[in-house]
């Protein structure tokens, strides 16, 4: 069986888009985390390990991504429980976790970051 060239493009395309909308999610929640349950020390570490690349200084699996961004905002041994503890009220669709979301969620909140340090 040969697959077109349409099918290909079209396949990619709306995995393209699903990719783009499930980042927009993490944002989306990574904002809302930010702005309204992380602590100063844990959005000032995520944005060191972000500086310069918040894909670079994560980059692992979409498991690892989780943990490390887990890890990074509180340091020390964490159990399977406790990352996933964190990262459940985020995930209303199960399908949305990937390093995608994971990304767009920690750009969120070192954006928000960026904004308040000089503030505080």
């Amino acid at each position: 069986m040969a697959v077109d060239e349409k099918t290909v493009g079209r396949l990619k395309a709306s995995k393209d888009e699903w990719r783009r909308g499930t980042k927009d999610r993490g944002r989306e929640c990574g904002t809302k985390w930010a702005t309204d349950f992380a602590t100063a020390p844990e959005l000032d570490r995520l944005a060191r390990v972000a500086d310069p690349d918040i894909e670079t200084g994560l980059a692992c699996t979409v498991a690892s991504y989780a943990r490390t961004f887990f890890q990074t905002i509180r340091p020390g041994e964490a159990t399977d429980a406790e990352v996933d503890r964190f990262w459940e009220p985020w995930l209303l669709d199960p399908d949305d976790f990937s390093d995608d979301f994971v990304i767009g969620f920690a750009e969120a909140a070192v954006a928000v970051w960026d904004e308040v340090e000089d503030k505080l």
